[in-house]
């Protein structure tokens, strides 16, 4: 699919000038674009070239993306290993989503101890998806031992955040 209506097209040209002018950040926008055919026609291999160039200049976004392709095996060939080396990069380099991220994707390749412990980052830093996956973590023992306690607190904080998913969560933690 394409979306080239003149919105999209005209922010594809503010992307591609500020790319030409020298924002890295701009390369990850493009990417996307070419990722969901916006302004432009769908084209993944063009979409990893821009967050190849995007990770390579330290923007964490660009290095998260290209994580996931690498993890995903999306254009470039499936490594798992070089997936999680940029993803970390990019976490560490202040993209949070990261762990979330690195979290979902390690747990369901089987990894729920390494999933686990990624999600506890991201939950350190604030993030509250990752604190509501902590708590699906301690409520089925995936990764940790089960402790439906631990899981109530970790819902709690991310209710208390707004996270309306771990409100819902606590609640039928409760019922049950």
């Amino acid at each position: 699919g394409s979306r080239d209506d003149a919105n999209a097209v005209a922010a594809l040209d503010l992307y591609q000038e500020a790319y030409r002018l020298g924002n890295m950040q701009a390369a990850v926008s493009i990417g996307r674009c070419y990722d969901d055919g916006i302004g432009v026609k769908r084209d993944e291999g063009t979409a990893v070239q821009y967050y190849i160039e995007a990770a390579n200049a330290g923007i964490p976004d660009g290095m998260h993306n290209l994580g996931f392709c690498y993890m995903d095996g999306r254009v470039v060939e499936k490594n798992e290993e070089l997936g999680v080396q940029w993803m970390t990069k990019s976490f560490e380099a202040g993209n949070v989503y990261s762990a979330y991220t690195l979290g979902i994707t390690l747990q369901q390749a089987g990894q729920k101890e390494l999933g686990f412990e990624w999600y506890l980052k991201g939950a350190q830093t604030g993030d509250v998806w990752c604190m509501e996956n902590l708590g699906l973590c301690y409520q089925h023992g995936w990764g940790v031992e089960q402790d439906y306690e631990t899981a109530a607190e970790w819902y709690e904080e991310a209710a208390e955040q707004g996270n309306a998913d771990s409100q819902y969560m606590l609640g039928a933690l409760y019922a049950n």
